[in-house]
This record gives structure tokens, sequence and C-alpha cells, in this order.
């Protein structure tokens, strides 16, 4: 392999694809690359770091250079004297600047941590160093990680690399702008209302956000004081990547327990049927009550399932089991409440409304759960609409967003898909699944506790 060179997903064109980007190769090439020889850790670190300095988008905002290159450094004497190799031995990656990275600033996009240098590092980053990987830089992200646009006072606004006038998304719109333009290998963000989800779907590439309490969360930046641990309510960490097989490979290496919980107990996550689609059971959902969705995503989604249906696949429009409007009226009331960690102005939230609330989430989730014994995976829209305008004009809770389709949608419904998956805890993935007018088109799949590696292989499948 050639540093430089590298394959943007199948099937689909990408940012960087397109006139004078700067297309790189996939971790799963990657790793592989560095494994045989073909190109030294150092030869894909200062890759990253050129492509990063001659990058317009603004997606990556603080870079560790000299520290990376000391360890890609290591990582190749350690391959040369037949030494410890992980399974993301010697690849680039980035972290959304709203996770803590010891000795690396790490600013949650907030002037009150605009010097801030944790002195700890997030459990999760640390797994992902220990598995090989080399940390180049940090990611931008919107203010204490609450916004649906990434623009913030310490490093300005991040533009989508499909067309510079439309926001990435948010919270992690540095995340996936750094990955479409093949920035690093893979990056690591964090959601909680769907910032690994509705950015990969604004910048055409893929998110994966896994059960909630399956990645350790410790580490999250919300609040002036620094990090919080384990960090909010339906909170998780997840990566965004260049493929399907990416993720997984980055989920394998990131689940794992956390805090004190080592010593008791292990993950070992199920694995993918070796025959996926075939025989699978795919309820499809493209109907949302609280807001209607652009027809270029409707329409986006009705040809995976015709697809998924042409490769054997079972695929049916059963009801929920709870209505998609009472999962989102549960979803806004503990996003509210979570508000007034990193806005003190905000009006808190009875604890009663709250409790009932949490109380009414927990027998949904019942529900579903039970309703995913006749359904292996939801396939629905990701956002109800593709990438807009930069707006700017507040927290996107408090305000109109003019969308793709020409409608203007209060900010928050802009959640509603992305919110069911949060708020009963379920993991969910994120690909592209066609471009329209130029953008991409964004889908998720949704699936039982613990289905991520499903998620992984239908969504490899899915962009073949």
């Amino acid at each position: 392999m050639t540093p430089g060179v590298g394959e943007p997903f199948p099937g689909v064109a990408t940012a960087a694809g397109r006139p004078g980007a700067r297309p790189g190769p996939g971790l799963v090439e990657a790793v592989r690359a560095v494994a045989a020889g073909e190109v030294s850790s150092r030869e894909l670190v200062r890759l990253a770091l050129d492509r990063i300095a001659a990058a317009s988008e603004n997606a990556v905002v603080t870079v560790a250079a000299e520290r990376a290159l000391g360890e890609a450094a290591r990582r190749d004497e350690d391959l040369m004297a037949d030494g410890p190799v992980g399974p993301l031995h010697g690849v680039p990656f980035t972290v959304k600047d709203a996770i803590a990275t010891a000795g690396i600033r790490s600013t949650a996009g907030a002037p009150e941590l605009g010097t801030h240098v944790p002195a700890e590092e997030a459990p999760a980053v640390r797994l992902l160093r220990a598995a090989g990987a080399v940390l180049v830089g940090k990611t931008n992200c919107s203010p204490w990680s609450s916004d649906l646009e990434t623009r913030n006072p310490v490093f300005g606004v991040t533009r989508n690399p499909w067309d510079p006038a439309r926001t990435p998304g948010g919270s992690s719109g540095g995340s996936a702008a750094a990955i479409a333009t093949g920035l690093s290998a893979f990056d690591l963000g964090t959601d909680i209302g769907g910032s690994v989800r509705i950015p990969p779907a604004f910048c055409g590439v893929f998110g994966l956000k896994p059960t909630y309490g399956l990645v350790p969360a410790g580490g999250y930046l919300d609040t002036p004081a620094g990090a919080a641990d384990p960090g909010p309510e339906m909170n998780v960490f997840g990566p965004i990547g260049h493929s399907a097989a990416d993720l997984g490979v980055v989920l394998d290496v990131l689940a794992a327990p956390s805090g004190g919980d080592e010593a008791a107990w292990s993950v070992a996550l199920p694995r993918a049927r070796p025959d996926i689609p075939r025989g699978l059971r795919v309820a499809v959902l493209d109907e949302h009550p609280v807001t209607t969705t652009d027809p270029a995503v409707v329409a986006a989604v009705g040809r995976v399932t015709d697809r998924l249906a042409d490769a054997g696949a079972i695929v049916s429009r059963p009801a929920p089991p709870v209505p998609l409007d009472e999962i989102f009226a549960g979803f806004g009331t503990t996003l509210r409440a979570q508000t007034v960690l990193s806005h003190p102005d905000a009006a808190p939230l009875p604890v009663r409304d709250l409790v009932a609330s949490q109380r009414e989430r927990a027998r949904q989730r019942a529900a579903w759960a039970e309703w995913f014994t006749r359904v292996d995976v939801l396939l629905c829209p990701a956002v109800p609409t593709l990438a807009f305008p930069h707006d700017g004009r507040g927290r996107f809770r408090d305000r109109m967003i003019h969308c793709s389709d020409g409608v203007d949608r209060p900010g928050l419904v802009l959640t509603s898909w992305t919110g069911l998956a949060s708020s009963l805890y379920l993991p969910a993935l994120v690909f592209p699944a066609e471009v329209h007018r130029g953008l991409p088109v964004g889908v998720q799949l949704v699936g039982p506790r613990f289905a991520e590696h499903t998620l992984v292989a239908l969504a490899e499948v899915c962009t073949r």
C-alpha cells in the first residue's frame, strides 16, 4: 500500500473522493499494511499530520505531532523486535475534544476549559492506545457537546467537507469531518442524543452508538470543573470510521468493564450470523409522529429496504411496541434535566417529573426488549434532514432550523430518530446510503442490546 492511497466506501461517492480531496486508507486496511511491513506507523502518522495541516474544514483543532511521531516510532520498533502488537497497532486516530486526553489540551469547546490539559486520560482512550493506536489530535465539537452544529468560541466553525456552507452536524462534527476527509483512521466521539450518528449522516461516513454502559464513559468533559465520571445519563462513547468493518474492530477494543468492575466481569459480544442478511427479520419505520422526514431520506430508506429484501432478508413494517412520540417525550425530559450541568442558568426539572420519566423509560425499554425477540434489526432514518446551512443562532433546542427540504423544524425534533436508541439504551449504527443533490444521505440500523456486530455485518452488506 502506498501512503495516501485508499478506498472510499463502496458504491457511494464520498467527500474524500471528490476533486482535490485526500482519500485515506480505512482502519482494517491500515492495520493489515502495518503488520505486513508495507507501510510504517511513522509514515501513516506523518501522512495524517500532513493532511491535518493542509485541511480547510477546521476539523482537527489540537495536534499532538511530536508525541504522535514518538509513539509511532515505538510502534515500529515493537514490530521489528517481534514485540507486542495490538489490533490497532500503529494506526493514527483522533479523539473528540469533549474527551479527556492526558497531556493534550481538552476543552469541550468551552471557554471555561480553553487552557485545560487533563492529567488523567479517559479509560476509552487508554484502551485504544493500549491496542496500539496512535493519537494524533483532537477534533472540534460544539460547546459542552450541546448542539447539532459544530462551532464554539475556542476554535470557531467546522465546515462540512461536501459543502463548506453547511454544517457537518454536531456535536461530534469535527470527528465526522475528519474521517470524511481522511485525516485519521478513525475517531472516538460521544453520543447522548445522536452525536456519533448525526454528523456521520451529514458527512457520508459511518458511526456507531454502542449499547449504553458497554464502553467506559469516564473522562467526558461536561462541566466547568472538568471530567464527569461516569458521565451523564444516556451518554456513550463510540467510533466514527471509514467503513462498518472499521467500527467493529474499534468496538471490540472499546467494549470493556469500567471503574472497579474489572475484577467481576468481562465482555464477550455476540458475533453476527455468517449468512446475513438471509433470513434476518428487518423491521422498517420511516414515519415519525413528531415531525416529517425529508423525502430524500425516506426514499433512501426505501431503496435500502428493497436491497435487503432482494438479498433474502424478511422485511416487515410492524407497529412499534411503544409509540415513537412517547419515547421522544421521555428522551426530551432526560435531555432537559441534563442541561443544568453545563448551563447553570437553565431551569431545573422537578424531581418528581424526572423520576416519573425514568420509570416510564424503563417500561419502554422492557417493551422494546420483548419486541426484539420477534425482530432482529430496525431500519429507519438517521435524521429528518440532510446537512443544513450553518446557523449559529444559539442552542438547537431553542430555535427553528431551516432543513434540506425547505421545511423549518424545531431543533429538538432533529434528534427524533436518533433519540429512539438513546432513550432505550440500544445500539445503533448510521451508514451512508446514497448521495442526493451533492449531499450524503445516512440511514440508521437499531438492534437489541449487544447486537452491535449484527448491525456492523448488515451495514457491510448495505454498502457493498
